[in-house]
């Protein structure tokens, strides 16, 4: 069996860290263009799709802090999600990346192995599941989802970003 542990946590920091270093790179461009930060913020795919960066942020945030609780069985873990401006946005990210490496720093906190029962929310319900499935079938792909998007939205924005931008804080180099 394989500890969730060891493809959950590394994945939630990485994709973490790549969400503030294209926000790093966002306010950059934003600030050497003259452009205000607001429109990076609220920003889009296009006017017809609603959800703006700040919501494809706190998604990916969302996810991961859930994770976290369901796979150490502890109560959820906590980040003000109460900003209003990309500076505040910026500003969860890194409390959320220092949220899940409190929660995690203890090497036994992970209890399941990923064919064990776990449950979780989904949808406005409670889902039991393995644990290996509520990652890979489930976690996994919709925390990618929302930093896919967020990426999206600031290439869009014409945000100076590559493919080794958003890999760097996954491969370390």
């Amino acid at each position: 069996m394989l500890a969730t542990d060891s493809y959950s946590t590394p994945l939630l920091l990485s994709g973490l860290q790549t969400i503030s270093v294209i926000l790093s790179r966002a306010a950059d461009y934003a600030t050497t263009n003259n452009i205000p930060l607001a429109d990076i913020y609220n920003a889009t795919h296009s006017p017809t799709d609603p959800k703006p960066l700040y919501h494809q942020i706190k998604g990916a945030v969302r996810i991961a802090t859930t994770a976290v609780s369901v796979l150490t069985e502890t109560s959820p873990v906590v980040v003000d999600d109460s900003f209003s401006d990309f500076e505040g946005l910026q500003a969860f990210v890194e409390e959320a990346i220092a949220a899940i490496k409190k929660a995690t720093d203890d090497p036994t906190a992970f209890k399941k192995d990923t064919a064990d029962e776990i449950s979780f929310p989904f949808e406005g319900k409670e889902v039991t599941a393995p644990a290996g499935k509520y990652l890979a079938g489930y976690m996994l792909p919709e925390y990618f989802f929302h930093i896919g998007n967020a990426y999206a939205i600031l290439k869009i924005n014409k945000v100076p970003l590559n493919k080794m931008v958003y890999l760097q804080s996954f491969n370390g180099y």
